[in-house]
């Protein structure tokens, strides 16, 4: 089970929910990446949360999660997290992300109000592994907190099951569709062997 606390992670304004991981749950969602939607595709934005919304609300929730490696989060994490209990994490809101993150003032249209459909999470699960996840909330959350979050309860306690030791902070669901996805290692290794084979 999850527990609350309102302890700090850094000095400031910032909360944080520590957790107990679960060993084993009966029923394990499986994980996939998710993404912020611009440009264009915005239009997409309030149908995906509707429908979210909706399987929340007939009792089958999709349990989702995206990661982010690179950009203005993940370099945050990299300035908070050590300072992070381990097995914790951190929801920040509108507020935090505009000047602590994009260090801009706290003015306009709230963060991810017309492109994202979740919300942003720090997790610190070890000395190796803390990343930045991307949570479904259904409806928009301007200042999100745990109870927000869809499906939060069983992913946390599956992400400990599908860590990866390759790469720090890494989860092997992902890993593994980058190494599929990745043409410079499939199929061009292949390709590149087979015509190495053929020239000798």
């Amino acid at each position: 089970m999850m527990s609350r606390n309102s302890t700090s992670i850094q000095q400031g304004y910032r909360k944080r929910v520590s957790f107990n991981f679960v060993k084993s749950v009966s029923q394990r969602s499986q994980l996939r990446p998710a993404f912020h939607i611009r440009a264009q595709y915005s239009k997409l934005v309030a149908p995906i949360r509707k429908f979210l919304a909706f399987a929340r609300d007939q009792g089958y929730p999709v349990h989702i999660i995206g990661q982010e490696k690179t950009g203005a989060f993940a370099d945050h994490l990299q300035l908070i997290g050590n300072n992070a209990p381990l097995q914790s994490l951190f929801i920040p809101g509108n507020q935090y992300i505009k000047e602590q993150i994009q260090h801009r003032p706290n003015r306009g249209a709230p963060y991810g109000k017309d492109t994202n459909y979740g919300a942003k999470v720090f997790v610190r699960i070890s000395h190796y592994h803390q990343m930045v996840l991307n949570i479904p909330t259904g409806e928009y959350v301007e200042d999100p907190t745990l109870s927000n979050l869809i499906g939060a309860e069983r992913i946390f306690a599956t992400l400990p099951t599908v860590l990866s030791s390759r790469f720090e902070g890494a989860l092997l669901p992902i890993e593994l569709a980058h190494d599929v996805a990745s043409l410079s290692t499939y199929p061009s290794a292949q390709i590149l062997k087979i015509f190495a084979e053929a020239k000798g």
